[in-house]
């Protein structure tokens, strides 16, 4: 959180200060901030951000301070000047908040607030303050405000600055006496402080005048001040004054700035009408010299200098009628504005600015080279803005710009547009093909088909046909001849979670057919791009063998290919490479093969260029968590609501797959089954879908639901049937081993006995390797003595410890044998046992058992 600093000397009450010993409002505030919401609403010129900033002063609260303009209203552009204020006094905190992105959603906006109260010491008071907050009506933005609203912290509060109610829900918190309102009443001037403010300035008045003051501003503070100025220089004359200021309030700010201003500070401020963004630094670049730096710093009425933020806030009332002005400006000067407003904002981290800032003055190479800063997945608030921007984009452009179609069907496929990508792209080929041949329409067309090729690999997880690599070897040939470095980043950064192989299709063959052509492109990409795409076809192959249980094997593949992905820089093809690593040492037993493996993962979080890193590295660590049955140790983020997803290959679903994980070990089974009876409606990546089915049956099996529990197993049994999957069955251990013999009992469960045989005994030898591996790291890590078991629980350890049978357990306790049987089985999970053996050696080393 920001450190609250000192206000301007006029927000203390010197010089033109307005609030010059207003103890009443000071009061006020001091009760007010006792709640969690403070709104502060009134019209323009009250003094509200006066009054706010000058009392969060005095009363040393810490401050995070930020200036709302109508670009807020795209979440992006709010999302950066709150990730902007909160850099002012913590940068560690900030880089966090870009990593989480906007919350918009259950799970974002829960690692928000737990960073946030993370970053809170108990013993200060903070406050976040939302200027103008009027200005905003994005549903998304107004959602995020309403959240952080009902955010429970004792030692933090929000404060909104208004000219109208906010659109948020606060009639609960004022229901709890949690919310406080401050309205213009409480704003305007009492006459004895009109009195004390123009003593303070020097201005003598009689009680007459400061009656007639009163009746004619109604202790606006605005107007207050800017009869003061006038009073200044003339203190005789408060009658004409009143009158002028009553008819002409535009005309009296006018002729008291704009008319007395030097003519480069007037043009400086008409410049800086243009932007939004007046940072010190900024403003300090536009202006050219100290001198009329310093010129504008006497404009202090009306232009007011952040302490927080380090910025300057221009009176609206002053935009406006600067903004009337910008006809004068030359289209050199506008350019200039802009260019540099951008190349600032760029190097803030501003890029949605930059990049509006940019197409103002057509600087579409500029804009490109911003959005080639991120992922080959670019985030989908960034995606929209660049649609937007290139549907909108002169022909020429796409003519003379290198990479502009490229950066079109980027801005589409980040959107989620997959089909209308795709459809761009051959319309652009086809237009760059007609063209005469040079290194502009090489580096173009090189550029489009690696962009088809990638949607084609999307495309075939639900058509079947694994036709990219002819895409990405056109792509070879365009760009051998016609190189384009920037464009080597992308490779490198390209996205591959949660799968190495994009295969839906279950037919026989299918998943060595996708790997066959991921195997071409991966040797055209890496031809013209230095190793992009380096080690994938082997990672994909070692992905195979894993999910058909080949261990030895899948290991050989996943090592061949990681060695590759590290020696080209291919983070996410080494970062998922790595996780497989770790699963096969959990199905081996190898605790510390899997540490091992995990230690590595978390190196990349060293790797700057490596944009996804905290992402990967938290969901790589989740699934240890998931494998040790310790759910209390998942990230907070993976355990909210599932994140809608653009295709199941993009890594919002990646994420998605380790929360279903935790809904299972939790129990969350509605969760659960949600999310699966959505995967069955859309596409879905083989080895996902095989996999969520069967823990979706297993969580069927443990609500009792038998039926739904045989007709989850036999859809993923016949998805898997043609291609020898297991894995996914064998890697739910004892809850599959239960569900399988089950089904073998039944007779009429639609799968074939040895099948089920297969994979009852495979699974169960997986469970004890899974305890094992528990055991050892409980030994490894031990925490307390305190196992969370349940009266029941306790009563039958005790029983077995004595060794009685179920049947007689069930006699002595009078409950069912299928009670006891559940009992048993939350036992052995609780204390990770796979037998009574380990159960009751665990029971006595933590001396459960007294």
């Amino acid at each position: 959180m920001t450190t609250g600093s000192e206000c301007s000397t006029e927000a203390a009450g010197k010089t033109n200060g307005l609030f010059y010993d207003r103890q009443r409002l000071h009061a006020l505030l001091e009760d007010a901030v006792k709640r969690p919401l403070v709104i502060v609403t009134a019209g323009m010129g009250y003094g509200k951000t006066r009054a706010v900033e000058c009392f969060l002063q005095k009363a040393g609260i810490d401050t995070t301070w930020i200036q709302l303009t109508a670009q807020c209203n795209l979440a992006t552009r709010f999302w950066e000047n709150y990730v902007h204020a909160a850099s002012i006094g913590s940068e560690g905190y900030a880089r966090h908040l870009i990593e989480i992105g906007f919350p918009d959603s259950d799970d974002t906006f829960t690692r928000f607030a737990l960073l946030t109260r993370g970053t809170l010491k108990p013993d200060r008071q903070y406050a976040i303050v939302l200027d103008d907050f009027h200005l905003i009506n994005d549903a998304s933005v107004l959602r995020f405000v309403d959240r952080l609203a009902h955010c429970e912290q004792h030692n933090m509060r929000l404060i909104l600055i208004s000219r109208s109610v906010p659109s948020i829900n606060f009639l609960d918190l004022m229901s709890e006496d949690r919310f406080v309102s401050v309205d213009e009443e409480e704003l305007r001037f009492t006459d004895a402080e009109i009195a004390a403010y123009y003593s303070s300035q020097s201005i003598p008045l009689d009680e007459r005048h400061l009656k007639d003051i009163y009746a004619t501003t109604g202790g606006w503070a605005f107007a207050i001040n800017l009869l003061a100025r006038s009073l200044a220089k003339s203190p005789d004359y408060v009658i004409p004054a009143l009158g002028a200021l009553k008819q002409n309030i535009f005309k009296l700010i006018e002729s008291e700035i704009l008319q007395t201003i030097s003519p480069r500070l007037k043009r400086l401020l008409t410049r800086l009408s243009l932007i939004d963004r007046l940072a010190t630094d900024l403003v300090r670049t536009l202006a050219g010299d100290d001198a009329l730096m310093e010129e504008l710093e006497q404009l202090s009425a009306y232009i007011r200098h952040d302490f927080y933020l380090n910025v300057y806030h221009v009176h609206h009332l002053f935009m406006d009628l600067l903004s009337q002005n910008q006809n004068c400006l030359t289209a050199e000067e506008k350019y200039d504005t802009y260019a540099k407003a951008a190349e600032w904002c760029c190097a803030n981290d501003f890029y949605a600015s930059a990049i509006t800032y940019y197409e103002n003055i057509s600087a579409y190479s500029d804009i490109i080279a911003v959005l080639f800063r991120f992922p080959a997945q670019m985030p989908r608030d960034m995606a929209l803005l660049a649609k937007e921007i290139f549907d909108n984009a002169p022909e020429n452009v796409f003519d003379t710009v290198d990479f502009s179609a490229v950066t079109h069907v980027r801005a589409l496929v980040g959107a989620g547009m997959v089909d209308d990508a795709f459809r761009l792209a051959e319309k652009y080929a086809r237009k760059y093909t007609a063209a005469p041949q040079t290194a502009f329409v090489d580096r173009m067309l090189g550029g489009l088909y690696y962009c088809m090729g990638v949607i084609r690999q999307l495309m075939s997880t639900i058509d079947g046909r694994f036709d990219f690599h002819e895409y990405f070897a056109l792509q070879d040939e365009r760009l051998t001849r016609s190189p384009f470095p920037i464009y080597q980043n992308q490779i490198e950064n390209n996205q591959t979670p949660p799968w190495f192989s994009h295969v839906g299709d279950s037919s026989k063959g299918a998943p060595e057919a996708y790997i066959a052509a991921l195997a071409e492109a991966a040797k055209s990409v890496a031809h013209c791009l230095k190793g992009g795409m380096a080690g994938i076809d082997d990672c994909a192959r070692g992905e195979l063998a894993y999910y058909r249980n080949d261990l030895g094997a899948a290991e050989s593949f996943l090592r061949q290919g990681l060695s590759q992905a590290w020696r080209n820089s291919q983070y996410d093809i080494a970062h998922k490479a790595l996780t497989y690593l770790m699963l096969i040492a959990f199905a081996q037993g190898d605790l510390s093969k899997a540490e091992e493996a995990l230690r590595e993962v978390d190196s990349q979080l060293d790797e700057t260029d490596y944009g996804a890193r905290y992402i990967t590295c938290a969901i790589t660590r989740a699934y240890y968590c998931y494998l040790l049955r310790m759910p209390e140790q998942f990230p907070t983020w993976l355990r909210g609501r599932i994140t809608p997803y653009g295709h199941s290959a993009f890594i919002e679903n990646y994420g998605n797959q380790l929360k279903v994980r935790y809904y299972y070990i939790t129990k969350q089974y509605g969760d659960l089954f949600a999310y699966t009876d959505e995967m069955l409606q859309r596409e879905s990546i083989l080895y996902g879908r095989i996999s969520v089915l069967a823990l979706t049956a297993c969580a069927r099996y443990l609500t009792k639901d038998k039926a739904a529990a045989f007709t989850a197993l036999r859809l993923a049994y016949y998805d898997a049937r043609d291609n020898g999957i297991i894995m996914p069955f064998i890697e739910m251990g004892k809850d599959m081993r239960t569900l399988a013999a089950s089904a073998l009992r039944s007779g009429d469960s639609g799968i074939p006995g040895e099948w089920l045989e297969t994979i009852q005994r495979k699974s169960s030898a997986y469970a004890k390797q899974q305890a094992h591996v528990i055991a050892v790291y409980r030994a490894a890590h031990p925490t307390n003595n305190d196992v969370p078991l349940s009266q029941r629980e306790k009563e039958v350890l005790v029983d077995l410890s004595h060794g009685l049978s179920r049947s007689e357990i069930a006699a002595h306790r009078q409950i069912s044998i299928n009670t006891v049987k559940l009992v048993i089985n939350s036992l052995y999970d609780k204390l990770g046992a796979s037998n009574l053996a380990d159960a009751l050696r665990f029971a006595m080393e933590k001396k459960i058992m007294g």
